[in-house]
């Protein structure tokens, strides 16, 4: 059985207890509509840093990494097992990408990670690895772990990006959750809705420069990175995408599909 690879925008930490929200509706239902995977392979816009790292835990631990919000949240926990051969195959496969490729005992999963899945496979019974990305280094690179990883989906093992299709939270609304995005907003979406439907690979690796209102939506680029991970999986870059919603304005929440039979 073969999975897709998927680019996810998880929000708000909040949105884990707003049930009526458009994006956490989506995540609820995403998961009917893909076969239930052997495991998943994440990558969170919240773990960063400067080599590949892999969690080998098992089982996996919750990581609250928020900072004022319903303390309800403080009290949820999502602990799926882990899968140490998965995580060891993972690491030989990246070790290709970057050789100082490390796998941790010690690291659980960030909201990045938990939040989405516990929406998506709230039962915690599925096989979880999560990966690190690299801020310092490009979206080639990040594709370029996509594509060590693509043969990974025939063995029904779903790869998922994390982050945000926008997100500069200096500029967001947060005294309106419903806020309409502004234009330079919206226009980035639609940029990239554009050209990752038409498959121009090229042109999306190198968004920092040809697509309006780069910067102003990613002030820095770690809740993008997640993306570029997955069009590699993915097989050749061209995704559809399958879910559009806003919180706050600038954080657009969509989420895109990517498999070679597009």
């Amino acid at each position: 059985m073969s999975q897709p690879a998927l680019f996810i925008s998880h929000g708000s930490p909040g949105i884990a207890l707003m049930p009526e929200d458009p994006t956490y509706m989506f995540l609820c239902h995403l998961a009917r509509s893909l076969p239930v995977p052997d495991a998943v392979i994440l990558f969170s816009a919240h773990w960063r840093s400067d080599q590949i790292l892999i969690s080998a835990a098992d089982p996996q631990t919750t990581i609250h990494d928020f900072r004022g919000f319903d303390p309800r949240l403080y009290a949820m926990k999502y602990e799926p097992p882990g899968q140490p051969d998965l995580a060891s195959e993972i690491a030989l496969r990246l070790q290709k990408v970057d050789e100082k490729t490390m796998l941790v005992n010690d690291r659980g999963l960030d909201h990045g990670a938990w939040i989405p899945l516990m929406l998506m496979y709230p039962e915690a019974t599925i096989p979880v690895i999560q990966v690190s990305i690299q801020p310092g280094m490009s979206p080639r690179f990040h594709y370029d772990i996509g594509v060590a990883l693509s043969t990974l989906k025939q063995k029904n093992i779903l790869i998922i990006g994390s982050g945000g299709m926008t997100h500069n939270l200096r500029e967001a609304s947060f005294n309106d959750y419903n806020a309409l995005p502004p234009q330079w907003v919206s226009s980035f979406s639609e940029w990239m809705k554009k050209r990752l439907e038409a498959g121009e690979k090229e042109t999306v690796l190198d968004y920092r420069e040809r697509c309006p209102y780069a910067r102003e939506n990613h002030p820095t680029e770690e809740h993008l990175l997640p993306l570029f991970v997955a069009m590699g999986a993915g097989g050749d870059g061209k995704g559809h995408r399958i879910h559009t919603a806003a919180m706050y304005g600038t954080v657009m929440t969509d989420a895109y599909e990517f498999t070679t039979d597009q």
